[in-house]
């Protein structure tokens, strides 16, 4: 009866801890951070970052760019503060949407729904990323 009991427990026991594995895990492995691709080159805070000629728009204040994957969920997430940043300070910051290469359309869509009138600029071949410091975008495999 006692032997019965241990193997209870026990499997109740396994199985918890396959439940929570199988839980925590995505978790997990979002909490580990990117790492830092060789020849990365960092941007200092502060400094700032020439990309006019990449974003091919005349913008005459401060620019805040937003890197976007549609396909991702955390992207789609983050839109409604993306709404709010635009809603609260659009009027001093010029609010411009990257994304990669062949997602612009549908990512211009999106915005659309939402209200927003931001300019969508494809990232070719990860310059944009790359000058600004960014080595981990959204969905980026």
């Amino acid at each position: 009866m006692k032997s019965r009991l241990i193997i209870t427990a026990v499997f109740i026991l396994l199985a918890t801890a396959g439940i929570a594995a199988i839980f925590w895990n995505p978790e997990l492995k979002y909490t580990r951070p990117t790492p830092v691709p060789a020849g990365y080159q960092a941007i200092a805070p502060g400094e700032g970052v020439q990309v006019a000629q990449i974003l091919k728009l005349e913008v005459r204040k401060p620019v805040l760019l937003h890197f976007f994957n549609p396909e991702c969920p955390c992207s789609r997430f983050n839109l409604k503060h993306l709404k709010e940043l635009v809603s609260t300070y659009g009027a001093e910051v010029a609010f411009v949407t990257v994304v990669p290469e062949g997602l612009a359309d549908q990512t211009e869509k999106i915005l659309e729904e939402l209200g927003l009138n931001i300019p969508v600029v494809a990232d070719k071949d990860k310059e944009l990323a790359r000058r600004c410091g960014v080595y981990s975008t959204p969905r980026q495999h």
